[in-house]
């Protein structure tokens, strides 16, 4: 009797489990179809406001980013694709394929003075330059989309990095390493570095601070001014062009 008991209670556990897995798979189900459901009605909503509003989306910079943001909220991305739906709607996927082309042809150009090393903001006054007067205007943003961009379409070698407040793009034949990428960041402060400076910000000796230097002065990347002051405690200064220009700049203003 006991072991007649035991599997009935067995058996009705089971049922109920089963129950309960079904229903569980049933409103999943209900939950899964709710949500694509929901994503159709905000991408047709997001085409109805990119065909309402295309001339100011190709036109003003400050609202394509606005779009761009929007786009990313709901896992859309205009700029994946130039055979998609929102190159043949709004043409941004070409635009910024185009604008892509035309940051790496100033990277490239500027590279002998630069070493590979340019500001976001002298790049984006380059390329409007470039652009000339009758192309859309672009803003600081388009220039990062543009880079991301170049970047989805596998072509390496140029990225953007963000220290003390400024964008830096960067179009170095290899990736930096760690000890290099704190040179380049203490030297968005001044536009220059010094073994002197590297020793005071990090304790570092003469033999690190120089073996990073070197490789930077190899590459074309820093240029080496030997007659300095008794302030500067009569080291040489290694001074990275695109940083030292912005920061001239800046104090001018």
């Amino acid at each position: 009797m006991r072991r007649g008991v035991g599997a009935a209670r067995f058996a009705r556990e089971k049922e109920r489990d089963t129950r309960f897995e079904a229903v569980a798979s049933q409103l999943t189900a209900t939950r899964v179809a709710q949500a694509r459901e929901h994503f159709d009605s905000f991408r047709l909503k997001l085409q109805e406001f990119a065909l309402k509003h295309r001339d100011r989306i190709n036109k003003d910079p400050v609202f394509r980013q606005k779009f761009c943001e929007m786009c990313a909220a709901i896992g859309v991305d205009p700029l994946i694709s130039s055979r998609g739906f929102w190159s043949r709607l709004l043409g941004v996927g070409n635009f910024y394929s185009e604008l892509g082309v035309q940051v790496l042809t100033i990277c490239m150009a500027t590279r002998p003075q630069n070493g590979g090393i340019l500001e976001l903001s002298e790049c984006c006054h380059r390329v409007r330059r470039l652009r000339g007067n009758l192309a859309p205007p672009i803003d600081e943003g388009d220039i990062e989309r543009a880079i991301e961009r170049v970047a989805v379409l596998g072509h390496g070698g140029i990225t953007v990095m963000k220290r003390r407040g400024k964008t830096t793009i960067l179009s170095l034949p290899d990736e930096l390493n760690p000890d290099q990428t704190i040179v380049l960041d203490l030297a968005h402060e001044k536009g220059h570095v010094s073994c002197r400076q590297l020793n005071e910000a990090f304790a570092w000796t003469k033999e690190r601070s120089m073996a990073v230097l070197m490789v930077f002065l190899r590459e074309g990347l820093v240029w080496v001014d030997t007659q300095v002051t008794a302030e500067e405690g009569g080291e040489a200064l290694y001074w990275f062009p695109s940083l030292a220009l912005s920061r001239l700049e800046e104090d001018d203003e």
